[in-house]
């Protein structure tokens, strides 16, 4: 899959902690190689996910978490955040669009 907002991940990568650090470098391989057409596909990799549509949230190590986007047809992963699963903004129901 694209990978966009990868920077957001990079900096958990390069901070100082290991488990979140090693974590983030793995989540970064496995992601990119990647094919999901849909949210059951996400479940066989990462069965503790927290799947809500196309948003999917997967604990890492150290009380950290990353939040994506995931568009199945595009094959693409947009990450929202990354960080503190404490400082993890709420975020709002994503409406579905209307083909055109």
């Amino acid at each position: 899959m694209k990978l966009m907002g990868i920077g957001k991940l990079h900096a958990l990568a390069m901070e100082g902690s290991e488990a979140p650090s090693s974590a983030a470098r793995a989540l970064h391989r496995e992601l990119a190689g990647v094919r999901w057409r849909e949210e059951a596909d996400i479940a066989t990799l990462y069965p503790d996910a927290q799947c809500a549509g196309r948003r999917v949230t997967i604990a890492l190590p150290e009380d950290h978490c990353v939040v994506i986007q995931v568009h199945y047809a595009t094959q693409i992963i947009l990450f929202e955040y990354v960080g503190s699963r404490e400082g993890r903004p709420p975020f709002k129901t994503l409406k579905k669009r209307k083909p055109l």
